[in-house]
């Protein structure tokens, strides 16, 4: 008999045993997306170093300009350019201008811009503005983006593609992440055989490691696959110890129920203490998930029929993953849908159901949420929906038309 968790009491279980990875590397900035900051990045320097302009225009000294208007400009004589990229040898004084373009420096003395727009220019170098200015307007000042010694990302921030320019502005070519977590693959079954080998009767492919290698990857992982394993114990046990040996997580797929052949309960259990966290969700598909530890790694049996198993290793591999690196959890990536058609679910079991979304969304509830009703054997179902929704244990099922939360699969 199984004494199950729900996923959310088995996933707290889990973190409490997860043991951050301090290996580090460090990453060219054109590398690090999607990676985890090993190390707080601070800024240096300041961001820019000198004030510049944000239009095109006359640097002018504010006071100058007041009370401009179209019937009565201000007259300012011109007194030089700046050129991108230098600094300006001169300085702006009482009722003097200089042109500056967009980025330029400001020479000292001017603290404001006027557009250019708001200028004429009649000859020589008398220019006429036609606009009041204050102090400040269009200008960028010294370390307005970032000041020396301030923090602009956390260690354990995960790297997003907006970040890049961040590293350049601050001259970082080269980023401190973390290395990635190792992850132990392993496929159990004697049913079973590798991807592009010929099928004899009776025998299925491995599915389970090519996608899990998948998902691993995409949470930030290293996939080490390991093969299959076949249903018996004592080499169960020997691929088990090596994997904790020279991996940081280990998932196994297969055996994880209590039929004759299901061993990997024992399995983990030899391999130390703590031993077995738990064995049973209650969830469906994916009752008979189990987790032990075996010298601080986690080792997370997972069903053998594919749809659970992708579902269990990406509510709960997935988290432990970012955990490893250091990383925060990742919050949901949801919309709001309404059922298209009533829902049975089993009470006692929280049901996982994959959906297809249709429509717009343009207010909550705009998405309807078509559910796919299928077996966990099967894995195709996952190529054909959006995402999945998760119906609560003590819930008996949902009517058409009743608002549920889509986890999104992108």
């Amino acid at each position: 008999m199984l004494h199950v968790l729900t996923i959310d009491e088995a996933l707290s279980r889990l973190l409490r045993h997860v043991r951050p990875i301090v290996r580090q590397e460090i990453l060219p900035i054109d590398q690090c997306v999607g990676r985890v900051l090993a190390l707080a990045i601070k800024s240096t320097v300041d961001v820019p170093g000198f004030v510049r302009s944000s239009v095109d225009g006359l640097a002018v000294r504010a006071s100058d300009t007041f009370g401009a208007s179209d019937s009565l400009p201000a007259m300012l004589s011109h007194v030089g350019t700046v050129q991108m990229g230098q600094i300006p040898a001169f300085a702006i004084g009482p009722g003097e201008c200089a042109s500056v373009p967009t980025g330029g420096a400001i020479p000292e003395g001017a603290d404001a811009m006027v557009m250019i727009e708001h200028v004429e220019q009649p000859g020589g170098t008398l220019c006429l503005v036609n606009r009041a200015a204050a102090p400040g307007d269009h200008l960028v000042r010294r370390g307005d983006d970032l000041q020396t010694g301030q923090t602009i990302l956390p260690a354990g921030h995960r790297v997003r593609t907006g970040d890049i320019g961040t590293f350049a502005a601050l001259a970082l070519d080269r980023i401190p992440v973390i290395a990635k977590p190792r992850v132990a693959i392993l496929s159990t079954g004697d049913e079973l055989v590798p991807v592009g080998q010929t099928l004899l009767p009776g025998q299925v492919h491995d599915i389970n490691s090519p996608a899990l290698a998948a998902l691993v990857r995409q949470a930030g992982g290293e996939a080490n696959l390991r093969g299959i394993i076949p249903d018996q114990l004592d080499r169960l046990d020997l691929a088990l110890k090596k994997a904790v040996s020279d991996c940081d997580l280990v998932l196994v797929s297969g055996g994880s129920s209590v039929g004759e052949k299901d061993h990997l309960q024992a399995a983990i259990a030899a391999q130390g203490q703590p031993g077995i966290l738990f064995h049973g969700l209650a969830v469906k598909p994916g009752k008979p998930t189990l987790a032990g530890v075996a010298d601080g790694r986690i080792l997370l049996g997972l069903p053998g029929h594919p749809l659970a198993a992708w579902f269990m290793a990406y509510l709960l591999a997935r988290p432990l993953i970012l955990a490893l690196q250091g990383a925060p959890p990742a919050g949901p990536d949801i919309v709001i849908a309404r059922t298209t058609s009533r829902i049975p679910s089993n009470t006692g079991r929280e049901s996982i159901l994959p959906v297809r979304l249709a429509g717009q969304p343009d207010e909550p509830g705009s998405y309807s949420a078509e559910p796919i009703f299928t077996k966990s054997g099967l894995i195709t179902v996952l190529s054909k929906c959006d995402g999945f929704i998760r119906i609560e244990r003590d819930r008996e099922g949902l009517e058409a038309g009743t608002l549920v939360a889509v986890h999104l699969l992108r």
